[in-house]
């Protein structure tokens, strides 16, 4: 190669080099963006027991996750209240152009009330929680696919639930525990 065509290399990669990162960077705000205001629908979700703030946030799987969590509401008429205190990104790592996995310390504080008058059931309560979020890209817009405490719950059934002890496994699966 001559010294004029790598002098020329070397200018386009500077050039374009920017704009990948910038890409990049775009990419991440939009995910961590989606992953704001999947928390902030979640606030109003288990307090209203209503999926409706996840739309357009989620895909359908992880809404029904969340449905679980709230019919255990529902049968046990309470209600969470609940403030995510902290957010922190402790990775963001981007898949392919249609998928992402995301790593979050957050703090949380939360609790349970009768449905009906509002009694306080559990006082606020505080829990850290190392979360992992997939995300995948739909119609151009990032969503949670799976919002999980562990990692390794995200490759599993989509139907497994591990949300603290807010929902017990299905029957089937606690016979299988003790096996």
């Amino acid at each position: 190669m001559t010294l004029l065509y790598k002098s020329f290399l070397f200018i386009c990669v500077l050039i374009f080099m920017p704009s990948c990162a910038d890409v990049g960077s775009k990419e991440e705000a939009q995910i961590k963006q989606v992953v704001k205001w999947y928390n902030e629908a979640l606030v109003r979700v288990y307090k209203d027991r209503d999926t409706q703030a996840l739309e357009g946030l989620t895909t359908g799987a992880e809404m029904g996750r969340v449905n679980m969590i709230i019919w255990k509401f529902q049968a046990e008429k309470k209600y969470m209240e609940s403030e995510q205190k902290s957010l922190v990104f402790k990775s963001i790592k981007i898949t392919g152009t249609e998928s992402a996995d995301v790593e979050t310390e957050e703090k949380w504080k939360f609790r349970h009330l009768r449905a009906k008058t509002a009694v306080v059931l559990h006082p606020w309560k505080d829990e850290d929680y190392t979360m992992y979020y997939r995300m995948v890209k739909e119609d151009g817009k990032w969503i949670v696919e799976k919002a999980r405490l562990f990692r390794e719950d995200l490759d599993k059934d989509p139907n497994f639930v591990n949300h603290s002890s807010l929902i017990k496994k299905p029957a089937n699966q606690e016979a299988d525990a003790t096996k």
